[in-house]
């Protein structure tokens, strides 16, 4: 259920914001699981009554011929201290992902694509995380507000 939760707070914060996209590349395939993990996440913030997001907003091509961001959404009964150690976690948890869907077109007027990613740590832990193609602009204050929507 956590899962799905989170699922459905990546696709909001996704679909709130996926206005600002322009890119006009297709994307010929999604970043690589180990491409996002050598990369990682660098930021993260806890939405009060359900879940750590990290994430990586700045555009990188990953392994691909396009610009992509990442969000990851930590589904665990853990509780993080600091957006350090949730930042820590999310990094290891990366290489549990397995690509479920994409190179994905969200909405064909704004040219933005999205590939989703899900992991199963443990019976108690789960990570989910997507990709979405570059330019989306967002400080950590609109990304709580585009979660909590």
């Amino acid at each position: 259920m956590k899962l799905k939760l989170i699922t459905l707070s990546l696709s909001l914060l996704l679909f709130s914001h996926n206005a600002l996209a322009t890119q006009s590349t297709i994307p010929t395939s999604c970043p690589s699981v180990a491409a996002i993990k050598n990369v990682g996440v660098n930021s993260a913030t806890y939405t009060p009554g359900l879940f750590w997001y990290a994430f990586n907003l700045t555009p990188n091509t990953y392994d691909t011929n396009i610009e992509w961001q990442l969000v990851v959404g930590l589904a665990s009964d853990k509780k993080y201290d600091s957006e350090a150690d949730a930042i820590k976690a999310a990094n290891m948890q990366i290489s549990f992902l397995l690509l479920q869907s994409g190179p994905t077109q969200t909405n064909p007027s704004n040219g933005m694509w999205e590939c989703d990613y899900e992991g199963r740590i443990n019976d108690n832990e789960a990570v989910i995380a997507k990709t979405f193609t570059s330019p989306v602009s967002m400080s950590t204050s609109a990304l709580i507000s585009g979660l909590k929507r």
